[in-house]
């Protein structure tokens, strides 16, 4: 998974030492009722203190407490927060993750807080997919990706066991080659949004070529014309942001993009997972970092990421000898 561009930050020495962040209330293990709890978060650091990322159940906060975490000017180089945080609701556990950052874009650990709900019960909610891949294109020329399109359909049908398990019922759409047109991958972005629950978990598996122009990221689409990407193509940040507004309590986002230097020149998993995109709430996994390329191979059938997701739900991963 990509991380945080640093690239900017001071490099480490002596003084450099990240800020330290706690929560001063309430106590760990505390039994909480209602739909919200009263948090106070305490930060100290050699440099003034810029913001703090809280997390409930792995899925950030909102937007609207998240600026109550953030200072414009810093100056203080001590810190308390004091806010109310909503609950996810029908979940007896509730975990808490505070990260805070300085000035000098220096790190903290993390600080966690683990509350429990006596009063609620868990339910099983249910399991949004939604599997994206194209191997075949309009633009014969992008037409370099092989198995992308069964991933997306192995990745989707990965699922199917779990109904009746984990999940209430597993809800599932699946568009690869001709049916994954600009429309269609709007459309069904829009379906996450507006049909999951905060009982439900999202996942969303995406496999392609990405494309800049202009600074500006995109998803090709089968419909894709290179020359007006803003109307057949699918903005990258417009997809995220709508991931970041779908309602369920975790929302997972698959990402296995092959290298596709040869259309502009441009094509790295950091650039297209950046900062706003991680703060939006959505948990990203991605196939390949940096300057690296996926992987796939006729013998697998599958790209490498997906080959090794398909396992991990298989649970080969678990039959590994933990000690080779």
């Amino acid at each position: 998974m990509a991380g945080e561009n640093i690239s900017n930050a001071p490099p480490l020495d002596g003084t450099q030492i990240p800020p330290n962040v706690t929560f001063a209330s309430p106590e760990y293990g505390t039994d909480v009722t209602g739909d919200t709890v009263d948090v106070e978060i305490e930060v100290a650091g050699l440099y003034p203190i810029k913001r703090v990322d809280l997390s409930v159940n792995g899925r950030l906060v909102s937007p609207e407490i998240a600026r109550r975490l953030e200072v414009e000017a810093p100056t203080d180089k001590e810190r308390k927060f004091g806010l109310t945080v909503p609950l996810p609701p029908n979940e007896a556990t509730v975990r808490l993750r505070a990260v805070a950052y300085d000035a000098e874009l220096l790190k903290s650990r993390p600080a966690e807080l683990f509350l429990r709900r006596s009063g609620i019960k868990e339910q099983l909610g249910k399991l949004f997919v939604l599997s994206i891949g194209l191997s075949k294109y309009k633009n014969q020329a992008w037409n370099t990706i092989q198995y992308s399109d069964d991933d997306a359909v192995a990745f989707a049908e990965a699922f199917s066991k779990q109904q009746g398990q984990q999940y209430e019922s597993i809800e599932k759409r699946v568009l690869t080659d001709e049916g994954a047109t600009v429309t269609n991958l709007k459309f069904a972005s829009r379906w996450l949004k507006d049909t999951a629950t905060e009982s439900d978990v999202a996942v969303v598996f995406i496999a392609g070529h990405g494309i800049e122009q202009g600074g500006d990221y995109y998803f090709l689409c089968h419909d894709t014309n290179e020359t007006d990407l803003a109307n057949t193509a699918l903005p990258w940040t417009d997809f995220v942001n709508v991931l970041r507004e779908v309602r369920a309590k975790r929302v997972l986002l698959f990402v296995d993009t092959c290298h596709a230097g040869f259309v502009t020149g441009w094509r790295t998993t950091d650039q297209l997972i950046d900062r706003p995109n991680r703060k939006a709430g959505v948990l990203v996994f991605a196939a390949s970092r940096g300057e690296e390329a996926s992987i796939e191979r006729q013998d697998w059938e599958h790209g490498a990421f997906t080959k090794v997701l398909l396992e991990a739900m298989e649970g080969k991963a678990d039959a590994i000898d933990k000690d080779g």
